[in-house]
């Protein structure tokens, strides 16, 4: 049997992934042993993937919140998504006081998407009806804000401000609420293209909201 290049390009990336050398290099990192899957990316029932276990052991409490977030949107208790990234209970508590995006009930955690946003991607795709919760909400809205000042500030002081903020966003790291990693476009010019080839009632929904409010 010939081996095509692509499951050869498969396979030697599996090696790569799975060598002595990597696997030392991670485990010392994380402190942590670590099986074939998770060094594959595909962890197997009941581990974790190297991203969580990094986020648990050099995270920032935003985070971590962000990531607990997600996870009990997606249907995981609160206390299970905190041990993965040692979010103690007493940081949790404190961190979403006042947040109403999280309800209990019967002693559980939920999460309530209040907005479905709208953008244009950095391929020049316009996106609608994304749910966006935790760390990525807000920083969505300041992706807007931005955006907002780049497009329609009143001077070109503003402008050029806004525009400065935008492309800060290509570094920011952004997900939907299943944990899906977003890319807003940053660059006017994309943004202008998109608009222009949308259809009149898409444009028009486009620039008169950001987001819709859930009706859930």
């Amino acid at each position: 049997m010939v081996e095509t290049s692509t499951t050869g390009n498969r396979r030697a990336e599996n090696l790569r992934r799975t060598s002595a050398e990597r696997r030392i290099r991670l485990e010392g990192e994380l402190g942590a042993p670590l099986s074939n899957a998770q060094l594959r990316g595909r962890p197997g029932k009941g581990e974790l993937s190297i991203s969580v276990l990094r986020l648990a052991k050099n995270g920032s409490p935003k985070d971590k919140l962000d990531y607990v977030t997600r996870e009990v949107y997606r249907g995981k208790s609160a206390s299970q998504a905190r041990r993965e990234v040692r979010f103690s209970n007493a940081k949790f508590k404190e961190a979403i006081k006042g947040d109403k995006t999280f309800l209990k009930a019967k002693g559980r955690y939920t999460v309530a998407v209040q907005e479905r946003f709208r953008f244009i991607d950095r391929d020049g795709r316009s996106l609608e009806n994304v749910p966006i919760v935790g760390e990525s909400r807000k920083q969505f809205f300041a992706y807007r804000d931005a955006l907002r000042d780049a497009q329609e500030g009143q001077t070109a002081a503003i402008r050029a401000a806004g525009e400065k903020r935008l492309k800060a966003f290509a570094k920011v790291k952004l997900y939907d609420a299943e944990g899906k990693r977003l890319h807003p476009s940053t660059d006017l010019k994309v943004i202008r293209k998109a608009e222009k080839s949308m259809d009149r009632d898409r444009r028009a929904r486009f620039a008169e909201k950001f987001y819709e409010r859930d009706a859930a």
